[in-house]
């Protein structure tokens, strides 16, 4: 008898000392006061994560491209605005690792504080040379009967007394076909021809 009580006594100060046996501290564990357990696993847990965390990727030219096009589509002051931008990136290219938030964000600063590349400049066109080479002319057509009669019939309709260029702008109103210089070069060349008297039409008057 003197031997159990003092076993018991025993196990008393070990309780009171916070020394368990070890079917004790499975029992605490399963009834959730191992807590020490489960943050060390936790930890452990934390630092593998961290390990295996996956290596930020570099941004391609298309990222960036449709990076602009995000930021232009959701302005500021828009709600969820970094969200929506990074959603936008990574669904319009179906990266297969989507961009967060913060990455976008650090770009779009990033692109900002760079300074833009400047353009290549494109070889200039010798527009000198361009306007001193004349330009071909078309070939005269040949006037036809039609045209020749009506051209006459605006020189004995408006008189020479007229203001020279209106007049000749009412001539050429009249011929079919036919510009305001084509008529005066036409007149012209039947004054000369009949000068010559080569007979080339009727005598056109003045």
């Amino acid at each position: 008898a003197a031997e159990r009580n003092d076993g018991a006594t025993t196990k008393k100060k070990k309780k009171k000392n916070g020394v368990c046996s070890p079917r004790e501290a499975e029992a605490r564990d399963e009834n959730g006061d191992g807590r020490g357990r489960h943050e060390q696993e936790r930890r452990n847990g934390a630092s593998k994560n961290e390990k295996g965390k996956a290596p930020k990727e570099p941004w391609s030219d298309e990222e960036l491209s449709m990076l602009a096009k995000a930021v232009k589509k959701f302005p500021a002051g828009a709600r969820q605005r970094w969200e929506g931008i990074a959603d936008y990136v990574s669904a319009q290219l179906r990266l297969p690792r989507p961009r967060t938030k913060d990455e976008c964000i650090a770009k779009y600063h990033e692109q900002q504080a760079t300074p833009a590349k400047p353009k290549a400049e494109l070889p200039k066109k010798n527009t000198t040379a361009a306007a001193a080479e004349p330009t071909p002319e078309a070939p005269p057509t040949k006037w036809t009967p039609e045209q020749q009669k009506q051209l006459e019939a605006g020189l004995a309709k408006y008189p020479a007394s007229l203001d020279a260029n209106d007049r000749w702008k009412r001539i050429a109103a009249d011929v079919q076909g036919r510009t305001k210089k084509e008529c005066v070069e036409r007149y012209k060349e039947l004054r000369k021809g009949l000068q010559a008297g080569s007979g080339t039409g009727a005598a056109p008057r003045k």
